[in-house]
């Protein structure tokens, strides 16, 4: 499989383009799919020694901060989160309230650049119960995204 990331605004012209190289002409890499897309999710055809390659949909970037997943809900304590930034912020800060509004969890040891993340997140400490995780991402200056979702403590 072939996947390829543009980490810049870089744009492609219509046409064909030279994207692998390899040691020997005789050497076949053996790709059979591939993913290649605009910013905005647009699939590219890819061809490979003129041969349509089958295309997997590749995500749509965004242009906000999204909670990707979050399990096991309900939990015994840990909880894998996963999330999208489209930019690097200051921090990002994962709070848990309960529902009267009382902060029970928070840390900022959180990756805080742009892309895919996981964190592992050990709710062991709380009480059984329904908790609302906020999770924030600051700029300089302010709160620049914000998501929330509600976890269940067993």
């Amino acid at each position: 499989m072939l996947v390829v990331f543009a980490l810049n605004e870089t744009e492609l012209k219509p046409g064909k383009h030279k994207i692998l190289t390899r040691e020997k002409s005789n050497d076949n890499l053996g790709i059979l799919k591939g993913v290649i897309s605009s910013k905005k999710g647009t699939p590219i055809d890819i061809d490979y020694y003129d041969i349509p390659l089958e295309i997997i949909k590749s995500p749509v970037q965004k242009e906000s901060m999204r909670i990707i997943s979050y399990a096991p809900n309900p939990t015994n304590g840990p909880v894998d989160l996963y999330y999208y930034l489209p930019e690097t912020v200051r921090k990002v800060i994962v709070d848990v309230y309960d529902f009267s509004g009382n902060l029970m969890y928070q840390t900022d040891d959180l990756n805080n650049t742009s892309g895919y993340s996981h964190k592992a997140l050990n709710l062991g400490s709380l009480k059984s119960g329904m908790y609302v995780l906020l999770l924030r991402a600051e700029s300089s200056s302010a709160t620049k995204y914000m998501k929330s979702i509600k976890i269940i403590k067993q």
